[in-house]
C-alpha cells in the first residue's frame, strides 16, 4: 500500500496532465475601465499576486460563490484570481495536494483524511456554512424507516451527498448498511434516476425542491435539521502557498468577504449570477429558492467565520464510519491569522 509521499507522487504526475484539461473559470482579471494603454495593463497585473482558486462546478449557489469575481473585487485587494473548476471535492483535493491551486472552496471532510495522512493544509476562513442538502424520496417513502432495504443515490465515496446521507441516516437511528447506498453520478443525474424510479431516494443540492411535487418526489428531511453540525464549505490552502504568497490568501479572503456581502445585499444581480452560471432565465424558479433559502436561514459566513466545532463533529462521524483512524488536532490546522487580516483589510477600503 502506498504511503502518503508515493500517493502525492502519483498525484502530482496525474494533475500536471489534469491542468492541461481542466478548464478554468476566470483566470484572466477583468480589465479596469479608465482607458489604461496595454502597456499600463500589463504592468498592473504584474503587480498583483497570483492566485488559483478550487470549486465544484458552481450551481444555484453561484449567486453567492462567484460574486467576487462578478465584480473583480479581486483586483482592488491585490489578487489576479483564476478560478479552476472541478467535478468533485475529491479530485480538487488532489489538485491542491498537487500544488496545482492555491486554495480551494469545499467540505473539510476528505481534507481531514488527507491531513492525517501527512498532507500540508490549512482551514483559512469559510464561505458558506450550513448543509443545504436535501433527502429526496419517492412518494412511497413516508419515513426514515421505509428506506430499510431501499437503493440510495450519492456520488464518490467519501464525498458530500454520501457523507450527508449517512449522516442523517445515522441521525434518525437507521442502520447505514439497512439502506444499498451507490455512487450515481452528480446531483442533476442522481435526482433524474429517482424521477425516473430507477432510485428510491438520493441526497442533493436544495436546487430541486420547487420541481419535486411536480416530478412525483417528496422532501423527505433537509439537512439543516437533521444534522445542523454538518459544515458546508470552508476555504483550505496549500501551507506552501500560505508561506510563499501570504498576501494572496489575505487578498483573496478579502475580495470573497466582500463578494458575499454583496450578494447578500444585492438580489436581483444575485440571482442573474447564477442564471447566467447555470444558463437559464433569471425567473428560474430554483435559482431563486436557492438564493433566499441560502440567505433566509442564514448559510452565508460574509465574516468567513471558522466552524471549528462543525469540523470536530465531521470528524467525529468520519470516525464513526470508518473513513478516518483516530483524531487529529483540528485546531492545529486552522489558521484564522488571515482571516483577521482580510477583514481589516475589507474595513479599511471602505
Amino acid at each position: 500500500m502506498l504511503g502518503w509521499t508515493g500517493t502525492k507522487r502519483i498525484w502530482v504526475t496525474g494533475m500536471l496532465v489534469m491542468a492541461l484539461a481542466l478548464t478554468g473559470c476566470g483566470g484572466k482579471a477583468t480589465p479596469t475601465a479608465g482607458g489604461k494603454d496595454g502597456k499600463a495593463e500589463a504592468q498592473t497585473q504584474q503587480e498583483l499576486v497570483k492566485w488559483k482558486h478550487g470549486i465544484v462546478k458552481a450551481r444555484g449557489d453561484a449567486s453567492y460563490q462567484l460574486m467576487a469575481k462578478e465584480k473583480n473585487f479581486f483586483k482592488k485587494h491585490g489578487v489576479n484570481i483564476e478560478y479552476m473548476e472541478f467535478e468533485s471535492d475529491v479530485t480538487m483535493l488532489q489538485a491542491l495536494v498537487a500544488e496545482q491551486i492555491d486554495s480551494m472552496e469545499a467540505n473539510p471532510a476528505s481534507a481531514l483524511t488527507a491531513v492525517q495522512q501527512g498532507a500540508k493544509l490549512k482551514v483559512i476562513g469559510s464561505t458558506l456554512s450550513v448543509n443545504p442538502f436535501v433527502l429526496y424520496v419517492r412518494n412511497n417513502i413516508k419515513s426514515f424507516d421505509d428506506l430499510k432495504g431501499k437503493t440510495m443515490g450519492t456520488s464518490a465515496p467519501g464525498s458530500m451527498p454520501e457523507m450527508s446521507a449517512k449522516a442523517m441516516l445515522k441521525a434518525k437511528g437507521i442502520d447505514v448498511n439497512s439502506v444499498t447506498i451507490v455512487n450515481a453520478g452528480a446531483d442533476a443525474q442522481r435526482y433524474q434516476a429517482l424521477v425516473a424510479g430507477k432510485l428510491d431516494a438520493t441526497a442533493a443540492n436544495s436546487d430541486y425542491v420547487v420541481n419535486a411535487a411536480s416530478d412525483g418526489i417528496k422532501v423527505l428531511a433537509y439537512a439543516s435539521d437533521v444534522i445542523p453540525d454538518y459544515p458546508r464549505f470552508v476555504v483550505i490552502a496549500s501551507e506552501k502557498s500560505l508561506k510563499d504568497r501570504p498576501q494572496g490568501a489575505v487578498g483573496f479572503l478579502a475580495a470573497q468577504s466582500e463578494g458575499l456581502t454583496y450578494a447578500l445585499e444585492h438580489r436581483s444581480e444575485a440571482i442573474a449570477l447564477a442564471a447566467k452560471t447555470m444558463n437559464v432565465p433569471t425567473d428560474n424558479e430554483g435559482i431563486i429558492q436557492v438564493y433566499d433559502e441560502f440567505k433566509n436561514k442564514n448559510f452565508v459566513s460574509p465574516n468567513l467565520e471558522i466552524p471549528v466545532k462543525k469540523i470536530e463533529w465531521l470528524q467525529d462521524l468520519q470516525v464513526d464510519l470508518g473513513r478516518m483512524k483516530g483524531k487529529i488536532d483540528v485546531n492545529s490546522i486552522v489558521d484564522g491569522s488571515y482571516r483577521e487580516q482580510a477583514l481589516k483589510k475589507v474595513s479599511g477600503s471602505k
